[in-house]
C-alpha cells in the first residue's frame, strides 16, 4: 500500500515529503526557569517527564544552573533516574563544587535502551551544606527511530 510519488533514493539517502510527525524521532521536554530553593540535604526532585516510546534508544539530558553561593562552598549533585521516586534506576550523575562565586551549570546525559512502553524520567538535585537555589532546570528525552 502507498505510493512512491515524490520519493528519491540517492547513495543510501531516502528523501520523501510523506513522513508523518514523530515517525522518525520523538521529543519531550520539561523546562522551568524559576528559582527553586533546596532546603534539605536530601535529594530533591527538580523536574520530570513521562514518555511513551516505540522501543527506540532514548537520549536523556538534564541540567540545572546553581545559584550564587557566596560565601559558602557547596557541592551540587545532579542525577537522572528512570522511575517514579528517588529509588529509581540512576542513569547518570554529575557533580560540581561551587567556590562561593557566580552560578554554574551542572549537566548529565545518558542513552537509555528499553522496550516499548511508558517511562518516567526524573531529575534530582542534591547540595551539600547550607540551603541553595537552582534555576533553569531542563530535562529532555529524545527517542531515536529510523
Amino acid at each position: 500500500p502507498g505510493s512512491t510519488a515524490g520519493v528519491s533514493i540517492v547513495a543510501s539517502y531516502i528523501s520523501t515529503p510523506d513522513v508523518g510527525s514523530n515517525a522518525i524521532t520523538q521529543t519531550i521536554e520539561y523546562a522551568n526557569d524559576a528559582i527553586l530553593s533546596i532546603l534539605t540535604a536530601n535529594e530533591t526532585e527538580v523536574g520530570n517527564i513521562v514518555i511513551t516510546t516505540q522501543g527506540g534508544p532514548m537520549l536523556i539530558t538534564g541540567k540545572i544552573e546553581t545559584g550564587a553561593t557566596a560565601p559558602n562552598v557547596l557541592t551540587y549533585t545532579l542525577r537522572i533516574r528512570r522511575g517514579t521516586d528517588a529509588t529509581g534506576t540512576e542513569l547518570d550523575r554529575s557533580k560540581i563544587t561551587s567556590g562561593g562565586g557566580n552560578p554554574m551549570v551542572v549537566m548529565c546525559q545518558k542513552i537509555d535502551s528499553q522496550p516499548a512502553g511508558t517511562y518516567t524520567y526524573k531529575l534530582w538535585a542534591h547540595q551539600s551544606g547550607a540551603n541553595a537555589d537552582v534555576a533553569y532546570r531542563r530535562l529532555q528525552a529524545l527517542e531515536l527511530k529510523r
